[in-house]
């Protein structure tokens, strides 16, 4: 399908759409899917009736439906690139979404916008009519990147032992080592007790 408004191609195909493209919008620059991991961006695709545009290889434009192609329909995931807003690309996924063969006579259809009220509002969605009917339940900051874990320091061996650390241990605890327990030391190792050997 051509865009009459220029060259740009509408698809609905799962497999042309670019997971690659798709995930670094949401993850990036989206509000609502930042830090999303590829591999899920990967399943949603795959699991949802998906809408692209495309100029030529590119990806420009995005929209999926996550339905069971009966009785129901969550719209997700829409975005167009920056440098391709105000062509009317918005529109002309909804309206494909509207038209598609295996969207027709659903119940109910719902989706989430922070700043989108006007476009939806054109395909006949509205504010939930009475929403103490309605309940969620999320997961915030699920994608968020875990903070790094402090450097392990197994192995490490101190340089140097204060005098303090050793003060409170009496003379009496090490006069019972006989001379047969160190005989084997060479002189060099304990002539520079400050020098720890560091492990490799």
């Amino acid at each position: 399908m051509t865009d009459p408004r220029g060259n740009l191609r509408l698809s609905t195909l799962a497999d042309e759409m670019d997971v690659d493209a798709i995930h670094a919008y949401l993850s990036a620059e989206s509000y609502w899917a930042k830090g999303v991991p590829r591999e899920v961006v990967a399943r949603s695709v795959q699991h949802s009736l998906c809408v692209g545009i495309f100029d030529g290889a590119a990806q420009v434009a995005f929209a999926r439906a996550v339905t069971d192609r009966a009785t129901f329909a969550y719209l997700a995931d829409v975005y167009v690139l920056e440098a391709y807003r105000g062509r009317g690309l918005s529109r002309w996924m909804m309206e494909t979404f509207d038209a598609h063969p295996e969207l027709q006579g659903l119940r109910r259809w719902m989706l989430m916008t922070k700043d989108a009220h006007g476009l939806y509002a054109r395909f006949g969605f509205k504010p939930l009519a009475d929403a103490s009917r309605a309940m969620e339940r999320t997961r915030p900051g699920l994608y968020a990147r875990p903070a790094d874990p402090p450097p392990s320091r197994k192995g490490v061996l101190p340089t140097s032992i204060p005098a303090s650390a050793t003060s409170h241990i009496p003379a009496s605890a090490t006069s019972h080592i006989p001379d047969s327990a160190t005989s084997h030391i060479p002189a060099s190792a304990t002539s520079h007790p400050e020098e720890a050997p560091h492990q490799s």
